[in-house]
C-alpha cells in the first residue's frame, strides 16, 4: 500500500507540475489509524524540503499538529488525515486550491500568513530572487503627487533655512549625478608609442612660426574640446601644408596649454607657438607620414564630445550654485544669531559691520524695533495694502537711511517674511518707477555700478554715456571694487567685455581709464602733474596728428585724482583748458571722444547737467539714476549747473516728470527724489 501511494503521488506530480512544486514549503506527515499496519520505524513521509517557511495547497486543510523544523525528527503518530485513503485526500487538496500558506519559525514561534507579499512592491520568483511588483497607474500618480507636495512645502516654506537647505540638497544630488554621468566619457589613454622626437633650431622655429602666421589654413577647437575630428582635420591639412593653426574658442584661462599638450600627444605634431588670442601653431615634422587611422581610437566622437561638454557646463553651473547657497545659508545663520542677540537685549551686536563699511561712513543709530517697522511698511506697500501705511514713513526710509542701514533692513525683511527684497524689486523695476528707485537705493553701490556698466554694454543698444559716467566719476578705489563685483557677478572681465563691444578711440581711452584704478591711494603730486601736462601739450602740438599713445599712457598710469591735478596744471601753464586745445587743433574723431571723457573727469557736474538736458526716451531713467547715484556727493553742484543752463531746478524737473495730478502714487516718488536733492 505504501509503494502504491508513492507511485500515485509521483504520477500526480508528473501530470500536474504546477500544483506540486519541488520547492514546496510544507512537510506532510501521514499516519494511518491502524497502528499495526505501519510501525514507527517504517514511518513514511511525503517530504518537500525547506527549512524556514512552508506552503500548503489548501488553507482549510486540518492539521492538528505541525512541529517546527527543529523537531521534525520527533514527530509521532498523529491522525493528520482521518480518512483511510490518505493519497486520495492529498490529491484532492492539491487539485482544488493554490492558496499559499507561509509558516515562519523565528525564535521558536510558529506564525502563519495567507498570500502575504514579501514587500510593498516586490515578490519572490522561482529562483528565489526578488522582482519588483508592478504598480497600477493610479498608485504611481499618487506616489508622484506625494513627493511633489512634499517638495512644494519645502520650496514655499516660510522659514528661509528650510528653503535654502532643500535647494542645497537638491543641487548636491544633481552634482553627484553629473559626476557619475561624466565618468562614462572618460576614455583610457592608449600607451604612448615610441618615436624619435625631432629637434628644431631657433632659426627653424622662427621660420615655421612666420609661415604659420601667414597661411590661412586653420582648425577650430570649439565647445566640444579635443575629439577625434580635430585630429583628423589636422592630418588633412598636413597633407598639403607643413603647419596648421588651431584656434581655441571658447577657451578658459590656461586651457589653451592643455589643448596644446593633448593635441601634440594625439597627432604627434610639434607645438611651434601659442598666441595670446588662444591660437596654437603646429608643425607636422620633417619625417611626417600620414597614418592609416587619422582619428585616434582613444578619443570621443563628435556627438559624445558634445554630450560631455553639456554635462561639464551643467556641473560648473551647479557647483557655482552650491557655493552661492552655502554662502547664503552661512550669512542667514550669522544674521539670525545677531538678530537673536539684539532681541535678547544686546542691540550693539546687531550692528556688527566690517571695518571697510565703517570707514565708508556708517552713521546708523536705529534700534531693531525701528528696522522691524521699516520692514512692515515695505511689506504692506509691496503686498498692495497701501492704505495701512504712512507715505511719509515710506519716503523717510529711502531718504534718511544710509547704505548700511538699508542693508540691515533688507536682511531683516528676508528673516521675517522669507523673501529676498532685492530680487522682488529687481523683477518689478522694469515697469514700476518706485521699484526702480527702491532697488537702486537698496542695492550696494558697487553692485549697482557693476550692473549699470553691464547693462550699458549688453542691454540691447550700446550706451557709452552710462559707462563713461561710472568709469570717470567714481574714485579709483571704488572703481577697483566695481571691477571685482563685475567679475564675481557675471564671471567675466570688464576690460575684455569693453574690448569686445566698443570700437574706435573710445575703446583705447576707456581701457586706459579702467587700468588707472590700480594706482589708487596715492595723493596728487603737483610736480608730477606739471610734467604730465607738458607731455599732453607736446602730444597735441608737436606734429600734424595727435599722439594717441602718449595721451592714453598718461590716462592709464594716473588715477582720477592725479588726472584732475594734471588738467589743472595744464590750465596754469598754458592759460586754457585741455579740452579747448583739443577743439582748436581739430583732432578728429579721437579728439571728440577724448573731449567727452576729459570733461566727465574734470567737470562731472557739467557732464551730468548735459545728460539731464538731453531729450530722449531714457530721460526718466537718467533723472532717477543721477539723483540716486550722486546724492550725498555732488547733487547740489549738478543742480546749480543745471539751473545755470536751463533756469529751472531739478526739483521742478522731478515734479514735471512725475505728475502728481495724473497719478497719485507718484507722490511717493516725488517725495523721495526731492528729499534726496535737498537733504544732501
Amino acid at each position: 500500500m505504501i509503494m502504491a501511494a508513492i507511485a500515485l503521488i509521483r504520477e500526480f506530480t508528473r501530470k500536474f507540475p504546477s500544483s506540486v512544486k519541488r520547492d514546496s514549503l510544507l512537510r506532510f506527515c501521514c499516519f494511518v489509524q491502524n497502528e499495526s499496519f505501519l510501525s514507527r520505524q517504517r514511518l513514511n513521509c511525503i517530504t518537500f524540503a525547506s527549512q524556514r517557511s512552508y506552503r500548503a495547497v489548501k488553507h482549510s486543510l486540518h492539521a492538528p499538529y505541525v512541529a517546527s523544523p527543529f523537531d521534525f525528527s520527533f514527530l509521532l503518530k498523529t491522525n493528520v488525515f482521518l480518512h483511510q485513503n490518505i493519497v486520495c485526500k492529498l490529491l484532492h487538496a492539491r487539485y482544488m486550491s493554490n492558496v499559499s500558506i507561509e509558516l515562519k519559525t523565528d525564535e521558536d514561534v510558529i506564525r502563519f500568513s495567507f498570500n502575504k507579499p514579501l514587500g510593498r512592491s516586490v515578490s519572490a520568483n522561482r529562483n528565489g530572487k526578488t522582482k519588483r511588483r508592478k504598480m497600477s497607474r493610479k498608485a504611481k500618480l499618487n506616489e508622484l503627487r506625494f513627493y511633489r507636495l512634499k517638495a512644494k512645502k519645502k520650496t514655499n516654506s516660510p522659514n528661509p533655512e528650510v528653503r535654502i537647505r532643500y535647494k542645497l540638497e537638491k543641487a548636491k544630488r544633481k552634482e553627484a549625478w553629473l559626476i557619475e554621468k561624466l565618468r562614462k566619457y572618460d576614455v583610457p589613454k592608449a600607451p604612448a608609442e615610441a618615436y624619435d622626437p625631432e629637434i628644431l633650431t631657433e632659426e627653424e622655429r622662427h621660420y615655421l612660426k612666420r609661415t604659420g602666421e601667414k597661411k590661412k589654413n586653420y582648425v577650430q577647437v570649439g565647445r566640444r574640446g579635443v575629439f577625434g575630428g580635430v585630429v583628423l582635420n589636422m592630418h588633412l591639412h598636413w597633407k598639403k601644408h607643413e603647419t596648421v593653426k588651431v584656434t581655441c574658442k571658447p577657451c578658459k584661462p590656461g586651457q589653451v596649454h592643455e589643448y596644446a599638450e593633448e593635441l601634440a600627444r594625439l597627432s604627434k605634431g610639434i607645438v611651434i607657438d601659442i598666441k595670446p588670442n588662444n591660437t596654437i601653431i603646429f608643425y607636422r615634422g620633417k619625417n611626417y607620414v600620414q597614418p592609416e587611422i587619422m582619428s585616434p581610437p582613444d578619443t570621443l566622437s563628435k556627438n559624445k564630445a558634445l554630450e560631455k561638454y553639456k554635462y561639464e557646463q551643467s556641473l560648473g553651473h551647479t557647483s557655482e550654485f552650491i557655493e552661492k547657497l552655502e554662502k547664503e545659508l552661512q550669512e542667514y545663520l550669522e544674521h539670525k544669531a545677531r538678530y537673536k542677540k539684539a532681541k535678547d537685549g544686546t542691540p550693539q551686536d546687531f550692528f556688527n559691520i566690517s571695518i571697510e563699511e565703517f570707514l565708508m561712513g556708517s552713521t546708523s543709530t536705529q534700534t531693531p524695533r525701528q528696522y522691524e517697522q521699516d520692514c512692515h511698511t515695505l511689506h504692506c506697500y509691496f503686498s498692495g495694502n497701501v492704505g495701512a501705511i504712512s507715505k511719509k514713513k515710506l519716503v523717510e526710509i529711502f531718504v534718511n537711511r544710509d547704505s548700511n542701514a538699508l542693508k540691515i533692513v533688507r536682511q531683516t525683511y528676508s528673516c521675517w517674511y522669507g523673501q529676498d527684497l532685492l530680487q522682488f524689486m529687481a523683477n518689478a523695476q522694469r515697469n514700476n518707477s518706485f521699484a526702480r528707485i527702491a532697488y537702486l537705493r537698496m542695492v550696494e553701490p558697487r553692485e549697482r555700478d557693476a550692473q549699470l556698466m553691464r547693462h550699458s554694454l549688453f542691454g540691447g543698444s550700446l550706451n557709452l554715456n552710462t559707462f563713461i559716467e561710472v568709469a570717470c566719476t567714481r574714485p579709483s578705489s571704488e572703481l577697483l571694487r566695481i571691477k571685482h563685483a563685475y567679475q564675481t557677478r557675471y564671471n567675466s572681465d570688464l576690460e575684455k567685455d569693453l574690448t569686445l563691444k566698443v570700437n574706435g578711440g573710445f575703446k583705447e581711452i576707456l581701457l586706459a581709464v579702467l587700468k588707472s584704478c590700480r594706482n589708487y591711494g596715492c595723493k596728487a603730486d603737483m610736480s608730477l602733474a606739471m610734467c604730465d601736462a607738458k607731455v599732453l601739450y607736446e602730444a597735441l602740438e608737436s606734429g600734424k596728428n595727435i599722439d594717441q599713445k602718449s595721451i592714453t599712457s598718461v590716462l592709464s598710469q594716473r588715477n582720477n585724482g592725479q588726472v584732475r591735478a594734471i588738467l589743472s596744471s595744464y590750465k596754469q601753464l598754458y592759460g586754457h583748458e585741455f579740452g579747448k586745445s583739443i577743439k582748436r587743433n581739430k583732432c578728429g574723431q579721437f579728439g571728440k571722444e577724448l573731449g567727452v571723457v576729459i570733461r566727465c573727469i574734470q567737470h562731472p557736474e557739467k557732464f551730468f547737467a548735459k545728460q539731464l538736458r538731453m531729450k530722449n526716451a531714457d530721460g526718466r531713467e537718467i533723472l532717477i539714476r543721477t539723483v540716486i547715484t550722486r546724492s550725498g556727493i555732488d547733487i547740489k553742484a549738478i543742480n546749480k549747473a543745471f539751473v545755470a543752463k536751463t533756469g529751472s531746478s531739478l526739483e521742478n524737473v522731478v515734479k514735471r516728470e512725475f505728475n502728481v495730478s495724473k497719478d497719485k502714487t507718484n507722490d511717493i516718488i516725488v517725495g523721495i527724489l526731492v528729499g534726496l536733492i535737498k537733504d544732501c
